[in-house]
């Protein structure tokens, strides 16, 4: 079953800076730009410089943040960054 939201954690190293659930997220890696949406298959990837765009409930905001990594689970985004 698919989730109907993704649970986001974006930590920096030293305050969370969001914390909260998704409709879609779009992270920095260093593959590209990587859309994610609820029931995306497990991954590991690191973050490159940029923005984390979130779209929830209709309303888009971005989050600046450096290099790090992600950790992606169908349900669950957790970002770790600098």
């Amino acid at each position: 079953m698919i989730p109907e939201k993704l649970k986001l954690n974006i930590i920096g190293y030293d305050r969370i800076i969001y914390q909260g659930e998704a409709d879609f997220v779009v992270l920095p890696t260093e593959w590209g730009e990587l859309g994610v949406l609820p029931g995306h298959t497990r991954l590991f990837a690191l973050l490159r410089p940029g923005k984390i765009r979130v779209k929830n409930h209709g309303a888009d905001e971005s989050y600046p943040v450096k290099n790090g990594v992600i950790k992606i689970k169908p349900d669950e985004v957790e970002v770790l960054s600098q």
